[in-house]
């Protein structure tokens, strides 16, 4: 499928151009599919994977922050978030207490779950077929590419050859 001639620099470049102005065209969807199937990950994959484990903060953030945003309804969001960081410095040990737990309860959820994914994951990733097929093609191009370049190398070589065997028979003629 792929072109026997031999390509200057100038068509390679126009070649590439020409494939990269047609990924361009690409709609995203298609542009996704494509690279969904070359690297054989499913978006499936992204949307599923667990949400991480939640600090003791981070818990107590969402714990005070309604009742903060109701006490001062006027307040920005910005100082709703420096209000709780102080109130956070300001409590005790023995007060974090429950949101340390509820943030080692929720470490223990995201492990369990990422097992979980990470098991799934690893199915999903079974090669596919069309995935194959396309990167056994790019491979081939990517193959013929190279042989072209080194073929314009090996011609470029040849060229330089003969200009300075001319140019020493030039210079012997000369002497004698």
């Amino acid at each position: 499928m792929v072109p026997e001639t031999t390509a200057t620099g100038d068509s390679l470049k126009s070649m590439k151009k020409t494939i990269i102005q047609g990924v361009r065209k690409m709609k995203e969807t298609e542009l996704r599919e494509l690279l969904n199937h070359m690297g054989n990950i499913s978006v499936m994959e992204q949307n599923n994977k667990p949400k991480r484990a939640c600090s003791a903060y981070i818990h107590f953030c969402n714990a005070k922050r309604s009742k903060l945003k109701e006490d001062n309804p006027s307040l920005p969001n910005q100082h709703v978030m420096k209000e709780l960081s102080k109130m956070w410095k300001d409590i005790s040990a023995q007060d974090r207490v429950p949101f340390d737990e509820l943030s080692t309860k929720d470490k223990e959820r995201y492990e369990k779950e990422m097992k979980a994914w990470s098991n799934i994951k690893t199915v999903v990733k079974a090669p596919r077929p069309i995935g194959e097929q396309m990167k056994d093609k790019i491979q081939e191009l990517q193959q013929w590419y190279d042989t072209q370049i080194d073929l314009e190398a090996q011609e470029k070589e040849k060229l330089r050859k003969q200009k300075k065997n001319s140019m020493a028979e030039l210079l012997k003629n000369m002497v004698i």
